[in-house]
């Protein structure tokens, strides 16, 4: 299968499922590395929410929401912080992601991934692809094309 990149990629392993509105995506585990309560600052650029003190080192927090075209829903107590690690230029670079709500683990085998759709009501462009697990179709988003470029630049 090849991603949005247009190169070969295995994206079969296991994936942290978590909701924005009424759609379900999933990023890769080994990106994950922490779940907090989420926090609003203002007077920030649209594509972040704001930052957390993660053990004394301040962490930008993206609005997932603007970045992939979404309308955002009123925050709940099930809103939260995932905390990613990414590698990048031979450090690993750490932002956090605001969702309405962390879902569950899942092992999605390649077999199970179809391409991004073509006619979605958002941008696509961040989208690996579609994992299918019994009735339900999880987004597989590409966190380093989410968190790369103009999105932080800002930041």
């Amino acid at each position: 299968m090849t991603n949005n990149l247009g190169s070969d990629v295995s994206m079969a392993g296991k994936f942290m499922t978590f909701k924005l509105g009424a759609a379900e995506f999933g990023l890769e585990i080994l990106n994950v590395h922490e779940v907090y309560g989420t926090l609003k600052v203002s007077h920030s650029p649209n594509c972040v929410h704001g930052a957390i003190n993660l053990h004394g080192k301040v962490v930008p927090i993206v609005d997932l929401w603007s970045v992939l075209g979404l309308k955002p829903i009123k925050a709940s107590r099930k809103t939260c912080t995932i905390v990613v690690r990414l590698a990048h230029d031979f450090s690993r670079l750490t932002y956090g992601i605001v969702v309405d709500e962390v879902c569950e683990m899942l092992r999605i085998g390649a077999e199970q991934i179809e391409p991004p759709p073509l006619d979605a009501s958002f941008n696509t462009e961040y989208i690996l692809g579609v994992g299918k697990v019994g009735q339900k179709a999880i987004l597989l988003l590409d966190l380093d094309r989410v968190l790369d470029g103009a999105q932080l630049t800002a930041v």
